[in-house]
């Protein structure tokens, strides 16, 4: 899962010309799209190499932002997948506020469980959790993590399994 912004691609795998491409997409609001076909999409490649690295230079980036979510279902607990997941929302959907703090798009609990692999009843006892304690603020207007929220929240404890020898 992933949310994308304005002048933002997705559906690249239409490049590996499979009858039935993996991906979907829902759009969380009206939204106008632009779509072109492969074969557009390689012509263009093929007249416009430097687009052909940009494009390449951009799956590169989405490679490694899926490796490190990966990464994260790992090694970390559900409660540090959550707080991940709150920081690249809010790095790339977030508007900065006055008191340092950033507003983020209204996001359902649903979604948010879909993006780290668990619940809508567990993200919504950890967004809940998270309120209390006041790193975060959350309604069906948005959402808006306090300034120092991310890195208190990344200090929750990691949960590793740990097993006998």
């Amino acid at each position: 899962m992933h949310i994308h912004q304005t002048a933002e691609f997705f559906g690249e795998s239409a490049l590996l010309h499979d009858p039935q491409p993996p991906e979907g997409a829902t759009a969380l609001e009206n939204t106008k799209l632009m779509t072109w076909a492969a074969s557009e999409v390689e012509e263009l490649v093929r007249r416009q190499p430097r687009l052909g690295i940009a494009f390449a230079q951009m799956l590169a980036q989405r490679t490694a932002e899926f490796t490190e979510r990966i990464e994260s279902f790992r090694a970390d607990n559900l409660a540090r997948c959550l707080v991940r997941c709150l920081i690249s929302l809010s790095a790339r959907t977030g508007t900065p506020q006055e008191d340092g703090s950033v507003k983020m798009v209204p996001v359902t609990h649903e979604l948010l469980a879909e993006d780290i692999g668990t619940s809508r009843e567990i993200v919504t006892h950890y967004m809940n959790q998270f309120r209390k304690q006041g790193y975060l603020e959350y309604s069906r207007k948005g959402i808006v993590l306090h300034r120092d929220a991310s890195e208190n929240l990344l200090r929750l404890r990691r949960s590793r399994p740990s097993f006998a020898p």
